[in-house]
């Protein structure tokens, strides 16, 4: 599990650092303050993985074939801050273990042979293990290896998963595949309990191929019908359940938790997803605008004595600046926190 980060030239952070982190992080803060951009922060510097850069980009655009834009501005430029492509990106997590992992990335030019491309490479304790050129040649994302290392790799890559604001409902086929797998080693119950505090009618979780896989849900004595169609919550609440438990002994970071819950529900999901974090041994980051969200958070932590376990992130943009920064608060502080808020 990682306990700090730093960050430079990444999006909208120039120098952001963290530390004290917990097992399980509520962020919040005002809009554009870079909530959203710490997720994506920690998903490519503790995913060490060139795919991991894609993934944000395609995040932030719903047009999934954004990388067939030939304008090479709109495919590197918005990794950098200000948009500064001479500067060096810089990401650095560091885990209880002692080990920091380190992404680094710069913008090569382009040539008359060849279009604008990134230079990446990863480094365990400051040792480089991988360097690569990543590319983008007719609407795919491409990387080739300079150099491999492997001597020099202290630990593997984590598991990792990240629920985005616009896309959480990772497609029908990674559910009822993920679905599957639990189905296997006998966990599957932990979906049908887990829909079941948001919906205690809910009797039966299944996966049906009727032409592609999906998950179906049966309430009370009714018809098995797709789990789309008992709306946004229950839908969200898989989902969050799926990922978390497809990524045991790694890291689940989930953008803007609460969108399609109702704040009754609020304490009930994360009690849900802080059990079966612990449980599971799964780092949780979670971002929120809502206020709701985080008094859920904070009555929960403290009902449930998870205190040493649990931080929230207060994050801000410097005023008459363009510098973010973030705060960790322990639960006592978060109770200061909301009260001062409050007052």
């Amino acid at each position: 599990m990682i306990n700090k980060i730093a960050v430079q030239n990444f999006r909208c952070f120039k120098n952001f650092q963290l530390f004290d982190l917990g097992h399980i992080n509520l962020i919040g803060g005002t809009n554009n303050a870079g909530k959203t951009v710490l997720l994506e922060s920690i998903f490519v510097a503790q995913s060490q993985h060139p795919n991991a850069l894609r993934d944000i980009k395609e995040m932030r655009y719903l047009d999934e074939n954004v990388f067939e834009h030939e304008e090479p501005s709109l495919l590197w430029d918005g990794y950098f801050y200000d948009q500064e492509t001479n500067e060096v990106i810089l990401l650095t997590v560091g885990e209880d273990d002692g080990l920091e992992r380190q992404t680094v990335c710069s913008l090569q030019p382009a040539t008359f042979m060849e279009k604008s491309h990134l230079l990446v490479s990863y480094a365990h304790n400051g040792e480089e293990y991988l360097s690569l050129k990543v590319k983008v040649s007719e609407g795919n994302f491409l990387s080739s290896t300079e150099q491999y290392r492997p001597n020099l790799v202290v630990k593997p890559v984590i598991n990792i998963g990240f629920i985005a604001t616009d896309k959480f409902n990772y497609s029908k086929q990674t559910l009822a595949k993920g679905y599957s797998r639990l189905e296997v080693s006998g966990e599957a119950k932990y979906v049908l309990e887990g829909l079941q505090t948001i919906d205690p009618s809910i009797k039966e979780v299944k996966v049906i191929a009727l032409g592609e896989p999906n998950l179906y849900v049966r309430r009370g004595e009714g018809k098995l019908m797709p789990i789309n169609l008992f709306g946004t919550a229950i839908d969200k609440v898989a989902t969050i359940i799926l990922i978390l438990l497809n990524n045991r002994n790694g890291t689940l970071l989930i953008d803007e938790v609460e969108n399609g819950i109702h704040y009754t529900n609020h304490a009930k999901v994360w009690g849900l997803i802080v059990k079966l974090a612990l449980q599971f041994n799964v780092q949780v980051f979670a971002t929120t605008h809502s206020r709701e969200m985080v008094e859920a958070f904070d009555q929960m932590i403290r009902a449930n004595d998870y205190g040493s376990a649990a931080r929230y992130i207060e994050m801000k943009r410097l005023p008459d600046s363009n510098t973010m920064m973030g705060e960790v608060l322990s639960v006592t502080k978060l109770d200061e926190h909301i009260g001062s808020d409050k007052s």
